[in-house]
This record gives C-alpha cells, sequence and structure tokens, in this order.
C-alpha cells in the first residue's frame, strides 16, 4: 500500500466553518489542514436561513448592559454537526497537520507525511483552498482581528453576558462565566499600533467599573491571558489551472457566492 494514490475529482483543503459548509453543499472530499473553530462570541443572526444545511436555526437570548439581545445559533455549534455529519458520510477523507502537507501542483497530488512517517498521496482534477498555501495565489488583507482573553477579578458575580460595540475599542464581547471574558476588536491593516493589546485592557477596566459591583477596597481588575491577531482576508474566490483559492466567510458560502464569483 505504500505506493497507493486515493484518487477524488474534487479535494477540498481547509478546517474553518466555511470549508465545511462548502464541502457539504457540494459533496466534496475534506483535507483537514487545522480546526478553526468558531469563538463563542460568532453566532448567526436570528433571521439567518440555515435551512441549505438542513438545520433550523434556534434563538437565544443575552443579557447585555444596554438590555437583552437576541441572536441565531452558535457557529461553534453547527461547526460541530457538520464536522460530524461529514465525518460519519465519508467526506472527511484525512485530517493532519498543516506541516504535514505538500501539494504538487505539476501531478495534480497531495501528499501527506504521518506521524508515524507513512505517505498517502491523493490525485485530484480539482483542488479547493481554503488557505494560502505559498502557491502564488495574491491575498489581500481586509483587516486584523484582534481576539483577546481576560480574567475579570474584583467584581461580585453578575448576571451579563454580552457586551455591545463600544466606541472603536470593543466591537464585540462574551462573558463565558462572569469572570471570564472575551472580546473583539477590528483594526484595519495601516492602524494596526502595537500598543493595541493595552488599550483594550484599559478601556475595559475603566468601562468595566460602571458596570459591575466593585468590591469595597478594590476597583474591578482586568487581567490579560492571550491575545490572538487574525488576519481577515478581503473575500475573493481565485483559480490558476485546476487550483481554487477561496476566501469567502461561512455566510457568503451558505448564501451561493461562490458561484456568483465563478460567473
Amino acid at each position: 500500500m505504500k505506493e497507493h494514490v486515493y484518487s477524488y475529482d474534487n479535494i477540498v483543503l481547509g478546517g474553518n466553518l466555511a470549508s465545511l459548509i462548502f464541502v457539504y453543499l457540494n459533496g466534496y472530499r475534506l483535507i483537514i489542514t487545522d480546526l478553526e473553530v468558531p469563538l463563542p462570541f460568532e453566532m448567526y443572526e436570528v433571521d439567518r436561513d440555515l435551512s441549505n444545511i438542513k438545520i433550523k436555526n434556534t434563538e437565544k437570548t443575552l443579557i447585555s448592559p444596554a438590555g437583552e439581545v437576541s441572536f441565531g445559533m452558535n457557529k461553534a455549534d453547527l461547526f460541530y454537526n457538520l464536522y460530524m455529519r461529514l465525518a460519519v458520510t465519508g467526506k472527511i477523507i484525512c485530517e493532519l497537520p498543516h506541516q504535514s502537507l505538500r501539494i504538487v501542483k505539476e501531478q495534480s497530488l497531495v501528499k501527506i507525511i504521518s506521524e508515524k512517517s507513512r505517505v498517502y498521496t491523493y490525485k485530484y482534477k480539482n483542488l479547493y483552498l481554503f488557505k494560502n498555501f505559498d502557491l502564488d495565489f495574491e491575498v489581500a488583507f481586509d483587516y486584523y482581528d484582534i481576539i483577546s482573553m481576560f480574567n475579570v477579578t474584583r467584581c461580585y458575580k453578575h448576571e451579563y453576558e454580552w457586551l455591545q460595540k463600544q466606541e472603536d475599542i470593543v466591537e464585540k464581547g462574551i462573558f463565558t462565566k462572569y469572570t471570564d471574558l472575551i472580546t473583539s476588536t477590528k483594526v484595519k491593516k495601516e492602524e494596526l499600533d502595537t500598543h493595541i493589546d493595552f488599550y483594550i485592557k484599559s478601556y475595559l477596566e475603566k468601562y468595566l467599573r460602571t458596570l459591575l459591583i466593585n468590591h469595597p477596597r478594590h476597583f474591578v481588575k482586568v487581567v490579560g491571558k492571550k491575545v490572538i491577531k487574525r488576519e481577515i482576508p478581503i473575500e475573493q474566490v481565485s483559480k490558476k489551472d485546476n487550483i481554487t483559492l477561496i476566501t469567502l466567510n461561512d455566510e457568503s458560502v451558505l448564501d451561493g457566492k461562490y458561484n456568483q464569483e465563478k460567473q
């Protein structure tokens, strides 16, 4: 079996929600390069139609300082739902780290080396990428998404679950527990400041002191745990020969934008 080559007409390389939806809608095969599970604050709008992937959008209500806010299905729940459905139907043919993968364009091959140094070779007629694998595609980035994770201390237990947009500092935020806060801040590429982490933390500390019940002897404190800087590319579909790079988000794939871009 060492020299065996698995052959499929259409192979997708990805691991985000958009790639899972794309595979489900088209019936293609998926090689997962790295899993990108949506974050807790990533949710659909209440009126988002998910019937084309056979899912009923469920409404939930979160409490914010400005009142109740309604959302649809959590994107992470949809991610795991689609992942299981694709896995049990044989659509996920491999799941390995990106570092183990090599694309041989001249032979239309994807080669994967496992942890035990075994080589798996997949031949394709068409290859779809949801991430640029250094294949000379031009990808422009729209903005940075700064994901910040905080521990909020010196406060009493509160009922807040959601933070609405606060100026240009916080786009949105969610309390996964009353002490655990995750926020998202959008920053244009040319406006990125090296001290953005400090600005977000400092702003939140002052803002939350006006909302939460402070300890009698101490003000609320915000402790940074982790920061992730995500580059969000401009949505596009680029094709070179039989390889297509897709940087559409999950909602654009649901809306059929991939087919529109091909026309």
